[in-house]
């Protein structure tokens, strides 16, 4: 039969409140509560002895052992055999525990502590509370990893942990389950819950041209809002590189990235470099605020250090800085564009736009009328490299009716002015001529409702005819170099035909949902007078196709055919599919095709996408484009994942004609997993 005593403890011991939350602590002025098969001694013995499955509780603190004691005179407590502590921050269990309650320090000998909060193990011959915040293991290990046993650990001479803080380790090796990979004199890392600086895990590969890639990374916390991580990369062939990633937030619209990246060359390669900012937010005043700014130093950096096709292909760098405001029905935009040509074999300069005004009054309905008032101005300032092209001044008021001549039959009629004041190096003068449109449109509908009244599909028919008509007039020197405001003549009539399809099912609850299936567009047009926008007559064939058939599978098209005479063919198509299912297999096919323009550019390849997972812990993502005309694939890029209950690995393989890489990434839970802004 057990026993049971139940006294409060009112000793004045040198021990904070703040070690209520950390393992081995036992509260001040608190009730503690002593439970035994047997007790030995009394209240006013120097020492009393808790025999036979003993168990002290005090408030969230539990201690379970063979036999607990207690020593009144020396403020102190030991537990033998099958030692277990229990409290909030997590748990010990050993042979041998010995607290010193003056001290605030305890040592339990062949013991394993796991601390809940920060997800943490611990074990070694002894483990050593210091203080209320800090542990010292002896030959033992520690680990992240959750598993039985631990799918990675670390086994050190010493481990000294801060909770909240880090672990330090000395004499550190690596084991992944029992089988030991390296070794590290001196090694720590965060033991904590929130994000921490640190190391990352490094990342190794290998490059046809960059030879033995490794990637080092050091992520800084800056702040609730802010984080940075700084890159040290070494490349055998290529040389070492040096980089900067800066993340922020500022209140609940603003937020950016900045990159900067240094290859500093070697065996007889030059310094490439590179940088970036984006940004994305509102200023003072409700004025809107993007940028993209970029600088490359070379298109060799593309070439060697970008991942991507669309950047390593790349010979044109644009940065753009956009500001904007809005007033009722009133927009200021400013503008500035910058285009870098990295090609080696273009003479000209792309143009750039620094900066162009635009100020746009909307549509202002006059009265009760359908008469509506617009007005356009646009000044521009063209530069071309470190040369003034010349600037511009683009006006362009409105009239607009819109009219009902019949229910269900809508017709738009707009009237405008077209005046542009110019200064170029060569010439300076003004133009100006009228403008003319007209569009007529209506929407046929119907609906088919099954038999049970759930399930119903609608087909919506938008027919429409349209005219544009700019009238004839000197165009200034680069008129045509602004697509948006050309002033280039034009006198067309173009016909469109829009179809969908959208299905609606409800389930016995009421809620229903509605989806497209079908999106399909037809619109081609005739000119009735040949201008350089239109030489042909017939204006090419365009559709647009976008088709749900099922929740897996969708198929998208976007496609020019030109009908001129003599010349049918296509001018450009894009075209892809997708099948996606709820086993997270995933496969894409898409087509580009553009024809050639006068300078012999164009495209014509596939590229595809294949995504799926092997086994509940393995997945394969492969990458491909092929070249139509080369007959030749232009890129591979193959991923094989692994992720284990607590670490991962991940195999990448990429190919292209001039490169052929192979890079390794490991992940270990708890163990340098930065959650970044």
């Amino acid at each position: 039969m057990k026993y049971c005593l139940q006294f409060l403890f009112l000793l004045i011991l040198v021990i904070s409140e703040a070690h209520a939350e950390s393992l081995m602590s036992i509260q001040l002025n608190q009730p503690i509560r002593l439970e035994a098969d047997e007790m030995r001694g009394s209240y006013n013995d120097e020492r009393f002895d808790a025999i036979g499955a003993a168990t002290l509780r005090q408030e969230n603190l539990t201690l379970h052992a063979d036999s607990i004691w207690f020593d009144k005179r020396k403020n102190e407590a030991g537990a033998k055999g099958k030692v277990t502590l229990m409290e909030k921050s997590g748990t010990l269990v050993g042979d041998d525990l010995l607290l010193n309650f003056t001290s605030g320090q305890a040592r339990l000998s062949h013991a394993k502590a796991h601390l809940s909060e920060e997800g943490f193990n611990l074990s070694g011959e002894s483990i050593e509370r210091l203080d209320a915040n800090n542990y010292r293991v002896t030959s033992g290990n520690f680990t992240a990893c959750t598993a039985t046993p631990p799918a990675w650990k670390f086994g050190a001479s010493t481990v000294d942990v801060e909770v909240g803080g880090y672990a330090r380790a000395r004499n550190m090796v690596f084991y992944l389950r029992d089988i030991p990979v390296f070794y590290i004199p001196y090694f720590f890392y965060p033991v904590k819950t929130e994000r921490e600086s640190g190391l990352l895990i490094p990342h190794l590969g290998m490059s046809r041209v960059r030879g033995f890639e490794t990637y080092l990374s050091y992520y800084q916390v800056l702040g609730r809002n802010m984080d940075a991580t700084l890159l040290l990369d070494s490349y055998s062939r290529a040389g070492l590189g040096k980089g900067l990633e800066y993340r922020y937030i500022f209140g609940e619209v603003n937020r950016g990235e900045t990159f900067l990246y240094h290859v500093t060359g070697i065996e007889g390669r030059k310094d490439v470099y590179a940088g970036r900012w984006q940004h994305s937010g509102v200023l003072p005043g409700e004025i809107f605020l993007r940028t993209n700014l970029e600088y490359v130093s070379d298109r060799s950096y593309l070439q060697d250090f970008a991942v991507e096709a669309k950047d390593y292909n790349r010979e044109l760098v644009e940065s753009y800085l956009y500001l904007s405001r809005a007033w009722n029905k009133t927009d200021l935009s400013v503008q500035g564009e910058y285009i870098s040509d990295l090609s080696t074999s273009t003479d000209a300069y792309p143009l750039s736009r620094l900066p162009a005004v635009h100020l746009a009054i909307l549509p202002q309905r006059i009265a009760t009328t359908p008469l509506y008032l617009r007005l356009d101005v646009q000044g521009v300032h063209l530069q071309q490299g470190q040369t003034t092209i010349g600037e511009t001044l683009l006006l362009r008021p409105a009239a607009r009716l819109a009219l009902t001549p019949v229910t269900g039959i809508s017709l738009d009629l707009e009237a405008g002015y077209r005046s542009m004041l110019s200064k170029t190096p060569n010439d300076a003068g003004d133009v100006g001529f009228h403008d003319l449109s007209a569009r007529l449109g209506t929407r046929l509908q119907r609906t088919f409702i099954s038999a049970e009244g759930n399930r119903s599909l609608r087909h919506d028919i938008e027919p429409e005819i349209s005219y544009l008509h700019i009238a004839n007039g000197r165009q200034a020197d680069f008129s045509e170099l602004i697509p948006e405001n050309s002033f280039l003549p034009t006198d067309r009539v173009t016909l469109a035909l829009t179809n969908r399809l959208t299905t609606r099912t409800s389930d016995a609850e009421g809620n229903s949902l509605r989806v497209e299936r079908l999106w399909l567009r037809l619109s081609s047009g005739y000119a009735l007078s040949a201008d350089s926008t239109a030489p042909e007559t017939i204006l090419p064939l365009r559709s647009e196709v976008s088709l749900n058939v099922a929740e897996w599978l969708t198929l998208r098209s976007d496609a020019n055919y030109g009908l001129e005479a003599g010349e049918h063919r296509w001018n450009s198509v894009m075209s892809g599919i997708q099948l996606k299912d709820r086993r997270r297999d995933e496969l894409s096919i898409d087509y580009y095709y553009r024809d050639k323009d006068e300078d012999g550019d164009g495209a014509n390849y596939l590229s595809g996408r294949l995504k799926m997972p092997l086994t509940d812990q393995t997945s394969f993502a492969y990458e491909a484009r092929y070249s139509v005309d080369g007959k030749e694939f232009l890129e591979h890029r193959a991923n094989l994942e692994y992720r284990g209950q607590c670490w991962g690995v991940i195999f990448t393989y990429r190919e292209r004609p001039d490169d052929e890489q192979f890079l390794v990434n490991f992940t270990l839970a708890g163990l340098m997993e930065q959650s970044m802004l």
